[in-house]
């Protein structure tokens, strides 16, 4: 992938992770509890750790470029 790709990508997947995250919270401070609402902290749990996953490998080809 070429930088200008891979930069567009983590932007937008910066961007899922932070309309998640504000979905995410109003979900829990408003108590609402349905199925719909319990299956998307679920796929939110999952994505958060899909978006760990790809900073440390992102940061780890960072690392090894620059080496």
């Amino acid at each position: 992938m070429g930088k200008k790709v891979l930069s567009n990508f983590t932007k937008i997947i910066y961007m899922l992770f932070l309309i998640g995250t504000v979905i995410a919270l109003f979900i829990v401070y408003k108590n609402v509890e349905n199925g719909i609402a319990i299956r998307f902290l679920f796929v939110y749990m999952f994505f958060g750790f899909f978006v760990v996953i790809y900073i440390l490998f992102i940061n780890i080809l960072k690392y090894m470029k620059h080496k």
